[in-house]
């Protein structure tokens, strides 16, 4: 594979302490400065030497020779001036008087293919320039970007992070994506590129993207056919400052990019490590499907979140927590916000979102993210080993969590949703999520979870989506028997078949789960006291976009008295950010997430044929088809109180 780096401005500083001497076979040593340079095709860079005497006097510059050693990837002139020629690497050597020292020089083009319609043909070229090298990152900076950006020791702060916080927390968790340039690093472009995205006057935006065609050979190389608009690189495309609003009117202050920044740099990191070892690691089948692929990326956006905290998986997070140190605050607001403001979508329409969304908007991403952090909690694998085996696999989607679980995940997303309704009050660990208390969040960002309220004699009508659940609160009286009908659309029922069975009882926090056809009718005693419950109907069709007819009625019940469970109306989502410094959600431009959707979705289909041997994915364990009615229906009831 061939190799290439990036360029790196660096001032020539001649030690001026003393005047030059000679002659040449006096010099004792010879120090050139930086000890590896980055250079761009075209560009031009001066080395920086401190060559000194036996006496400790600084050298004449005529007395040391200059040579590269390959001239076709890079030149020196007689002074130390390094042109970059062709992507690949090299060595500077600088001698005399039979000492010397060699700088390593690696070149790369900066000019970079930046459409996102289009996978590998019709490319788009900006031209970039180095703005900060790290140990694992080069960040690179459009040249036509505009006037009000980030400040070149504001660039190298971002390479710090990535170096210091994202790449060591990403690979520990998902593993090392491959090296295909040969640099060492993966290539941050902060280009207008992505700014231009956005149309004018939307009040939403797109913060960055990562596309696998870079990591494809442009032309065809044994297995792979070519994609000629690849980067070849491990690159990503991140938006940039706009505080006048030059492209598109859309203002984009420095703040606000910063604060949007690093965890975008997350999230679209977990993709390319996870494209690169399927791709030249793991001789996977195809790329992960959507919706895991991106609620692994949400994870990432966690994950560092914790790092970042020194908090850890498992503390069940209350929101009291966060708010009672600025270092807690100021680490979620940057990571861990969004996930929550997502979650505020999930929780206003629970029966028409899924987990497993193969396009997942943003209640489908919430949906995700929480399904996989409930099962990373309830796994006997090492929160470390989960990730890793997850993002290291060779097949996709369900068929990948089963053989990481060990399990049919299917039930598992049943008690997954349970515990949406059930998590801080169920006596079972099965519906509980451990690591963060749900319920102190929703309350402090005033989006409970929709739930429906039951009253005697009343029918429901609820539409489920595959994946999606209802949330139905009833209350039944002391000393008296309630029974619930899960129904077919269209089937009416009288009351009265609970009157020759025996009805469950239940304690506070019990949850009581059927198998398909087991639960459509359920008997509840009220005990000597009253009792309030939930029935949680869900469609597990492993057709995200099935919809399951459910009517559900009840008889010998009332309404519930509490608001333990609050209720809310259906309403248009609405994502509302936080700014960096106060927890709460404020009004700011969203997200837009239709790009990363149509990048997933070409990966998955215009890039799978050049994957590599022309492979196909494999099946779902899941198989994707249609159920017959409510083959799919999977009824749990919780005693609420």
């Amino acid at each position: 594979m061939r190799r290439f780096l990036a360029p790196l401005l660096i001032v020539t500083v001649m030690a001026c302490d003393d005047d030059p001497v000679g002659p040449s076979s006096n010099i004792a040593s010879i120090q050139l400065s930086p000890t590896d340079l980055y250079v761009g095709i075209g560009d031009t860079t001066r080395l920086s030497v401190d060559a000194r005497t036996k006496d400790g006097r600084t050298a004449r510059p005529e007395d040391l020779a200059w040579k590269s050693l390959d001239t076709s990837i890079a030149k020196v002139d007689a002074t130390g001036l390094v042109t970059g020629v062709a992507r690949g690497m090299t060595r500077i050597v600088a001698s005399g008087s039979g000492v010397a020292d060699t700088v390593e020089v690696t070149v790369l083009s900066l000019r970079f293919n930046v459409n996102a319609d289009n996978a590998c043909n019709a490319p788009q070229y900006r031209t970039g320039r180095v703005v900060a090298v790290g140990q694992r990152s080069i960040v690179v900076a459009d040249t036509a970007n505009p006037a009000g950006g980030f400040t070149s020791a504001e660039y190298r702060s971002i390479a710090q992070s990535f170096d210091n916080l994202i790449h060591p927390t990403m690979v520990r968790y998902f593993g090392e994506p491959e090296d295909i340039d040969g640099n060492r690093r993966v290539i941050i472009f902060y280009t207008s590129k992505v700014n231009e995205l956005t149309p004018a006057g939307s009040d939403s935006y797109i913060g960055g993207f990562f596309y696998a065609r870079d990591l494809l050979p442009r032309a065809a190389s044994g297995s792979y056919q070519g994609c000629p608009g690849s980067n070849e690189a491990e690159i990503f495309y991140m938006l940039v400052p706009d505080p006048n609003g030059r492209i598109n009117g859309n203002r984009r202050d420095k703040d606000f990019v910063h604060r949007v920044t690093l965890g975008t740099i997350a999230h679209e990191y977990q993709h390319l490590i996870n494209a690169s070892r399927r791709i030249y690691v793991n001789n996977a089948n195809d790329y992960e499907e959507t919706w895991l692929n991106e609620g692994l990326s949400h994870i990432a956006e966690e994950l560092i979140f914790y790092e970042a905290s020194r908090l850890q998986p498992g503390q069940n997070l209350h929101i009291d927590r966060i708010r009672q140190n600025q270092s807690f605050v100021d680490a979620f607001n940057l990571y861990q916000l969004s996930n929550f403001g997502r979650l505020t979508v999930f929780y206003e329409a629970p029966e028409t979102s899924s987990a497993y969304l193969s396009e997942p908007d943003l209640a489908a991403r919430a949906a995700s993210w929480q399904f996989l952090r409930y099962l990373s909690d309830r796994s006997n694998l090492s929160e470390t080993q989960f990730w890793l085996q997850l993002a290291n696999s060779r097949i996709s989607g369900f068929a990948n969590l089963q053989a990481v679980l060990g399990q049919d995940p299917m039930p598992l997303y049943r008690d997954w949703l349970v515990s949406v309704v059930a998590d801080e009050i169920a006596t079972d660990s099965r519906f509980r999520q451990p690591s963060w208390h749900y319920d102190s969040f929703m309350e402090y960002f005033e989006a409970p979870l929709m739930t429906r309220t039951l009253g005697n004699g009343q029918t429901l009508q609820v539409s489920l989506a595959g994946g999606g659940a209802a949330f139905v609160r009833f209350a039944v009286p002391s000393g008296g028997t309630g029974e619930i009908h899960l129904l077919p659309s269209g089937t009416v029922v009288a009351p009265g078949a609970c009157e020759s069975a025996t009805p469950l009882t239940l304690a506070v926090g019990e949850v009581r789960t059927f198998a398909p056809g087991q639960g459509e009718l359920v008997c509840l005693a009220g005990g000597a006291s009253g009792a309030e419950f939930a029935v949680v109907p869900a469609n597990l069709s492993a057709v995200a976009t099935s919809r399951l007819l459910v009517r559900i009625a009840g008889y010998g019940i009332q309404a519930p008295v509490t608001n333990v469970l609050a209720t809310r109306e259906l309403r248009p989502a609405e994502l509302r950010l936080g700014r960096e410094g106060a927890l709460s959600f404020a009004s700011a431009p969203v997200r837009d997430l239709a790009l990363e959707q149509k990048i997933r979705r070409s990966e998955l289909e215009a890039l799978s044929m050049r994957f590599g041997r022309g492979r196909r994915a494999l099946a779902a364990a899941v198989a994707a088809q249609a159920y017959p009615e409510f083959e799919s229906l999977h009824v749990s009831v919780v005693r609420t109180r």
